[in-house]
């Protein structure tokens, strides 16, 4: 049927393409974040006594003051943020509660360096827009607002390897 018809029913499609088209963000969104909740036992993310957790996308709405700003890249070489020291206490802190495999929102998980490189750019554009971690969580304290954008900013580096134990030989035996 063509979406330009001017019956009632080609009417109904053409304004339901365009709400689809319109909306596709939030769509995107609703379908990644999907409910978020039944975080894993010990995640300390702050809940305002509601369901926040089981319905953040419902009682959530962007602060009224995002800050557009992004760290320089200029110095990504030198002072880029590690993913062990510096990415991943902020994740375990304010994500994984919901994106892993024990939380709702498991098809977009968090829990190592390869799962939270594989959605870095998502991530970016829903911290940079103030999108998460949904109000009804808490507010994403600055410091670690920042430390996140810079790692984006440096490409989502997975930061220094760790030190080789001097004394271990070079086939792994004792």
């Amino acid at each position: 049927m063509d979406p330009r018809d001017p019956s009632p029913k080609g009417r109904a499609i053409s304004a339901a393409k365009t709400t689809l088209m319109t909306h596709r963000p939030l769509l995107l969104l609703g379908v990644v974040l999907a409910g978020c909740g039944g975080g894993p036992s010990g995640a300390s993310m702050p809940v305002d006594g509601g369901d926040c957790l089981t319905n953040p996308l419902g009682r959530s709405s962007p602060p009224s003051v995002c800050v557009h700003v992004l760290p320089s890249s200029d110095d990504c070489a030198s002072a880029a943020p590690s993913y062990d020291l510096d990415i991943a206490p902020t994740l375990t802190r304010r994500c994984v509660a919901c994106h892993s495999a024990k939380g709702v929102a498991t098809r977009v998980q968090f829990d190592t360096y390869s799962q939270a490189y594989g959605w870095y750019k998502l991530m970016y554009s829903q911290i940079y827009s103030c999108q998460m971690p949904p109000s009804c969580a808490g507010p994403l304290p600055d410091d670690e607002r920042t430390t996140l954008l810079k790692w984006f900013v440096c490409k989502a580096p997975p930061g220094p390897s760790e030190p080789r134990d001097a004394g271990a030989d070079e086939q792994g035996d004792p």
